[in-house]
């Protein structure tokens, strides 16, 4: 798996360069993971979208690196409706059209691609989460603890939780993913992720999931793990 190594001395722009490649290799080698029944890769040659899917998870690693986030926020796989189709967990193709942090984030001037433009598809729990990112500017890195789309059997358009084997190989990616940005502070997005990552030997603070009734527990909880002060983030 790739690797991330950076001494002390390095200047900022070659470390930023040498990221770059390094998270380009790195979808590259993730899009080879082919071998698990009912998962869809959606960055594999095999999925019909993958050129669109890899293009907006390199653009938005590339963007994180450079922001230097000290939070990872991790759920627990992706859906159906979201990071499937576009390619960056937490996010759906709606999201990838509208710019954040000041212009820096998504758009399509950006470099971010989706199927249609004219017919974006929009994820509840997505729209949530970054809403409350954009009002607050802030923006932890995004994951899954399995980073491919499982589901049930013959049934592409539905969601199911990945096995234990899946979820070896999801922490062996995210131990990657970890290194390369040298991350610490982990938060689980809702019970479920929470259960996921302790299965693959990771203990980290919770958050409520803001689907079901969720937006304000997730809101505050986010608030709290961010330290933002109440008054930079009101509902």
């Amino acid at each position: 798996m790739v690797k991330l190594t950076c001494n002390i001395d390095t200047k900022y722009d070659m470390f930023i360069i040498e990221g770059y490649n390094m998270i380009t290799e790195f979808v590259e080698k993730i899009a080879q993971f082919n071998n698990f029944e009912n998962v869809e890769n959606q960055y594999s040659n095999n999925f019909k979208y993958n050129i669109i899917t890899r293009n907006n998870l390199i653009q938005y690693m590339k963007i994180m690196l450079k922001m230097k986030p000290a939070t990872i926020l991790i759920g627990e796989a992706p859906g159906y409706n979201g990071c499937r189709w576009s390619g960056v967990p937490f996010t759906a193709e709606k999201n990838i059209l509208i710019e954040y942090r000041k212009g820096q984030l998504f758009g399509i001037t950006n470099g971010f691609k989706i199927r249609d433009i004219a017919k974006p598809q929009s994820e509840a729990s997505a729209t949530i989460v970054w809403e409350h990112l954009r009002k607050i500017d802030s923006y932890p890195l995004m994951w899954n603890a399995f980073p491919f789309h499982p589901h049930k059997k013959n049934n592409t358009e539905s969601n199911r939780k990945p096995s234990n084997e899946e979820l070896h190989t999801g922490k062996l990616i995210l131990s990657e993913i970890l290194k390369m940005y040298n991350i610490n502070n982990i938060i689980a997005l809702g019970n479920t992720a929470q259960e996921t990552l302790a299965k693959i030997g990771i203990t980290c603070n919770k958050i409520r999931h803001p689907a079901n009734g969720g937006k304000n527990e997730f809101i505050s909880g986010l608030n709290t793990e961010l330290g933002i002060l109440p008054s930079n983030a009101s509902t």
